[in-house]
Parts: structure tokens; C-alpha cells; sequence
């Protein structure tokens, strides 16, 4: 899936032992932290929202 509204694509090559890969995912109101294969690839991304205007 492609969405246009985002500019930043993060990537990164990880072995899954035995056919299995290891996520632990966390997100919250301004995060989304990844860590695949033990802590072997470690992803931290910052959401910045945009500011909503109420009528």
C-alpha cells in the first residue's frame, strides 16, 4: 500500500529464525516504536497531527 500524504518510507532487512519474525510494536498519541528480531532492527517514528479546527 502507497499513501501519498506521508513523505518518509522507513525500511530494513530482517532474518526470521525458523520461518518466524519477532515484533513488538508500540504506538501511542504521538509514536509508533517497532522492534523486529529481538531489538535487532529498531524503528522510532514521531506523528506530528496536524492542528484540528473546531467550527
Amino acid at each position: 500500500m502507497c499513501f501519498s500524504k506521508f513523505n518518509r518510507i522507513a525500511k530494513a532487512c530482517v532474518l526470521a529464525n525458523e520461518k518466524k519474525l519477532k515484533l513488538h510494536i508500540f504506538v501511542d498519541k504521538s509514536s509508533i516504536e517497532l522492534f523486529a528480531g529481538d531489538g535487532e532492527k529498531v524503528f522510532t517514528l514521531l506523528i506530528y497531527a496536524a492542528k484540528v479546527r473546531r467550527e
